[in-house]
């Protein structure tokens, strides 16, 4: 080994990764090494854990006893001693995550031991993220100063939560709320709790919990970036957020760059209309529980693009209903405006003005009614486009507007494309040109519920995509949506032929790929043999 590499192997940062590329019985064997490996390796081993069990052990053996519903939970077979603390302290000390989720359940009597036992007060002193799912009292054992981010289950004691967490963590930089309760139950609790938080920067909320109150509470925290709601973090009560009026003063939102709101469209564009809303948004994701009209998406995009001049990321959504019986041998949507459904790019021509704009996304209960001109004037104007999707899932699917045609001018002009989604009608394909522009950057073509009878269309797909990007198809077998028996027919019927057409236009792609390389090689080897004194002549 050379000096330098002797030295770069007594480098801790450089050691760190290449530790954390390892598995875990490499990195076990690592411990044993050297001292100096030791420690390396167990900021490795131990960072986050999520089998406490594990962790638990090495204090005091466990064992695990049936409880009365039949299932293990575990204790300790004896009480920590103080030679038992020595030794787990040199373990506890690089624990950065903690997260238990109730399974395996420890008893307890195991937390009364820790709490009763220990030689310092806190347990995991250089813990920064707690992910308890239990109750919030038994979690308080691992809360401290240097918390950063928390996650709070929320389930019948939610006051007493409240205030644990506001005493033992005031630092926290990063709140995610998991709960089913409705936010007006605890409202009033939360919101006195955010106003004691000063130092968060991001909040992850449930959905239906953007409530004008909890708007209004959140606008002021100083440090606030981030405010964004998930499914994984439950779900509230739609009502709570039917109506959203929050009423903001002069300061609010100093430093928010990304938001997530959960209401109408109305109440939304009035809420960016105001005064005093939040003007530095790059990400905005907005959604709606009702089938929102074209003129308040409208609206809702005037009011954006007027107010939001360097949004990066825009998603729009409004809720699809897959469940509701109707004759799908008719025509499902009108061909004209009149019947008030129809989403246009009038209606959202606005939102293409926004200069910096890299991610669009709408979704919506009915396919837009645009042409492929249309879908030209978007190419044309967004070229630094690196995800859209329009309406690829749409609950009415029986008829499209676009062709596979719209895919070239999105190819010729919005080059950085990485995710694009359309809903097209597949069955005609359009003629191929031998200058027909494919993608350069494109990893994923998301189709939807995009019409297809047959596998047709590979061969034109295989001259816009490049060899590595997926196509994918909505399959509502993967749906945690009620769906009517025939639209789920329909639907995975089309799902099942986008995937043999997305595995054959890649493979067609791959070949198109090689045999253009093997054209150029073959062209230069040519241009080269017909250079002066490229090749010896007779007696040479």
């Amino acid at each position: 080994m050379t000096l330098q590499s002797h030295r770069a192997l007594e480098t801790p940062e450089l050691l760190n990764i290449i530790f954390g590329l390892l598995d875990h019985q490499s990195n076990v064997a690592n411990v044993q090494v050297c001292k100096f490996w030791f420690n390396v390796a167990l900021d490795i081993l131990w960072r986050d854990v999520y089998d406490v069990r594990q962790l638990f052990a090495i204090l005091s053996p466990l064992k695990g006893v049936l409880n009365r519903d039949g299932g293990f939970e575990y204790e300790f077979k004896r009480s920590p001693r103080t030679s038992d603390w020595k030794r787990f302290e040199k373990y506890a000390s690089h624990v950065r995550r903690l997260v238990y989720y109730n399974n395996p359940s420890l008893k307890k009597s195991v937390l009364d031991e820790l709490a009763h036992t220990r030689r310092q007060l806190e347990i995991f002193p250089n813990l920064q993220t707690l992910n308890w799912c239990s109750s919030v009292n038994s979690g308080t054992l691992f809360m401290h100063n240097s918390v950063q981010k928390f996650v709070l289950h929320i389930g019948d004691r939610f006051p007493s939560s409240f205030e644990e967490v506001v005493d033992r963590m005031p630092n926290l930089s990063r709140l995610h709320l998991d709960t089913a309760v409705p936010a007006r139950i605890i409202e009033e609790d939360l919101t006195n709790m955010l106003q004691q938080l000063p130092n968060i920067r991001k909040i992850t909320l449930p959905h239906f919990y953007s409530t004008a109150r909890i708007i209004e509470a959140l606008s002021r925290l100083p440090l606030l970036n981030t405010i964004k709601s998930k499914i994984d973090a439950g779900y509230g009560d739609s009502l709570d957020t039917a109506s959203f009026k929050p009423i903001m003063t002069a300061g609010a939102f100093p430093a928010l760059h990304d938001l997530s709101l959960m209401t109408n469209f109305d109440d939304i564009a009035s809420f960016v209309q105001s005064p005093f809303s939040p003007s530095t948004l790059t990400h905005f994701r907005i959604q709606s529980d009702l089938v929102e009209m074209p003129d308040s998406i409208h609206r809702l995009a005037s009011e954006v693009s007027k107010r939001f001049q360097e949004l990066k990321t825009l998603r729009i959504e409004s809720i699809r209903d897959y469940s509701f019986e109707r004759d799908y041998t008719i025509e499902d949507f009108a061909d004209t405006d009149c019947d008030g459904h129809n989403i246009t790019l009038e209606t959202l021509k606005h939102l293409f003005e926004l200069r910096y704009l890299t991610s669009f996304e709408i979704h919506h209960q009915y396919p837009l009614h645009i042409t492929q001109q249309d879908i030209e004037t978007i190419a044309f104007s967004c070229p630094a486009l690196e995800n859209l999707r329009l309406c690829t899932e749409p609950g009415f699917c029986m008829k499209s507007t676009l062709t596979l045609a719209a895919l070239v001018p999105l190819a010729q002009h919005c080059t950085k494309l990485k995710s694009l989604g359309l809903f097209m009608d597949a069955t005609i394909v359009p003629t191929m040109s031998p200058t027909m522009p494919s993608f350069t950057s494109l990893y994923i073509l998301f189709v939807g519920l995009s019409i297809i009878d047959d596998e047709t269309p590979m061969v034109y797909l295989s001259q816009l995509i490049p060899p590595e990007c997926v196509i994918d198809a909505f399959d509502p077998c993967g749906s945690f949506l009620r769906w009517d028996d025939d639209l789920r027919c329909i639907a995975s019927g089309r799902s099942w032929l986008w995937d043999r057409v997305g595995s054959l236009a890649r493979k067609l792609s791959s070949v198109r790929v090689q045999e253009g390389l093997r054209t150029r090689a073959l062209e230069r080897a040519g241009e080269f043999a017909g250079t002066p004194g490229s090749s010896k002549g007779p007696g040479n």
